[in-house]
C-alpha cells in the first residue's frame, strides 16, 4: 500500500509505501507523512 503527500508550492512531497496492509497502520503512516509534510514545509 503507498501513499503519497505533497505541498507543491513549498517544493516538497513524500511517498510512503508498507508492504501489509493494516488500519491501524496505514492510519499511523498517514499521520506521520502528514507530520513530515508539516516539519519540511513551515507556513
Amino acid at each position: 500500500f503507498t501513499y503519497v503527500a505533497i505541498a507543491p508550492t513549498r517544493g516538497v512531497g513524500v511517498f510512503a509505501a508498507i508492504n501489509q496492509f493494516n488500519a491501524g497502520g496505514f492510519e499511523a503512516m498517514v499521520h506521520a507523512v502528514n507530520e513530515l509534510i508539516y516539519q519540511l514545509a513551515p507556513r
